[in-house]
């Protein structure tokens, strides 16, 4: 029979498991060891993360809250819920959750600075980009904030800002990102689609090829690049990049996107509408999608579809 010495062992073996990433069998022997010390802020944390890995998030929620009964100031069980939250998609409850940790985890701190990065990315996600943006610009004021924290909030920065189409602000934005982390791809990544939506494709090429140097599996980089080729009239590398994308993520909607329209500039209409289409499964609501299917069927000469689809990314940009 188990007795409340055995607990050390069980919490072991648990994460012995946990670093194998073999979660779903280190959640038993969190439970047995529960069960010796129900009141253990410890175990039910490290189980509400192993959960968390599993996609448990009902799971991890219920487990979560047990710790903030235990301790209600515990900023990093708040943070854990409005993640899970946020997965279950009950964003107005996330929200509150995130407002929470932020009061109780240490300003400026990894797990602070994660959190305020998550909370922006749910208020775009609920049409609140002015808000996330307000957030991060709090953020940026903390005085305690490592370099490569900064970088980060400079990227969300610019994430914000483009969503609300400012899009020089935008650049400006992951220009601070760059300086201040050059070796993080995804501060190139972005920069080089802001520059490319700025129509300066020859630079937005040089910084997507930074990114790529940095980590050469960057789906959206390769996607992004084969715009930027195709708009520079490199229409075989356009290609070739956004085929590199698709080879490393089969659904990335802006690389079936930049393909539709590189085939389109070639000429071949049939695969260009193929590409416009498979984009479409993936995100039914993409306007830019939709806008390019009717302009490959209007050189169809299938006027009336081309209608419809010109029609439908116009109810789309209206929403």
């Amino acid at each position: 029979m188990s007795t409340p010495h055995d607990v050390p062992h069980l919490a072991a073996q648990a994460q012995a498991l946990v670093a194998q990433q073999r979660y779903a069998e280190a959640i038993p022997l969190y439970d047995q060891a529960l069960a010796l010390q129900p009141s253990s802020v410890y175990l039910l944390s490290e189980k509400a993360t192993a959960l968390l890995k599993l996609q448990r998030f009902a799971e991890a929620l219920d487990t979560n809250n047990g710790i903030l009964a235990l301790d209600p100031q515990n900023g990093n069980a708040w943070r854990i819920k409005g993640f899970a939250l946020t997965r279950l998609e009950r964003y107005s409850e996330a929200l509150l959750a995130f407002d929470q940790a932020l009061r109780f985890l240490p300003e400026g701190d990894d797990a602070w600075n994660e959190t305020i990065r998550n909370q922006a990315i749910l208020l775009s996600i609920t049409h609140r980009p002015a808000d996330a943006l307000t957030t991060i610009e709090r953020a940026l004021t903390v005085p305690t904030l490592t370099r490569e924290a900064q970088s980060d909030l400079w990227q969300a920065k610019g994430l914000r800002l483009r969503e609300l189409n400012r899009a020089e602000e935008a650049l400006a934005a992951f220009d601070q990102a760059v300086t201040l982390d050059p070796q993080v791809a995804n501060n190139w990544a972005n920069r080089g689609s802001i520059l490319g939506q700025l129509g300066r494709a020859k630079e937005a090429l040089d910084s997507l090829d930074r990114a790529l140097a940095l980590d050469p599996q960057h789906a959206m980089a390769w996607a992004t690049r084969g715009g930027a080729l195709g708009k520079l009239g490199r229409l075989q590398e356009a290609l070739e990049s956004c085929d590199r994308a698709l080879a490393i993520d089969q659904r990335n909607v802006f690389a079936w996107i930049n393909r539709g329209v590189d085939l389109l500039r070639i000429g071949r209409l049939q695969e260009a509408l193929e590409s416009c289409d498979r984009a479409l499964v993936i995100d039914p609501q993409n306007a830019l999608a939709w806008e390019n299917r009717g302009t490959v069927l209007e050189r169809l000469g299938r006027t009336n579809e081309a209608q419809a689809a010109f029609d439908q990314a116009r109810t789309i940009r209206g929403k």
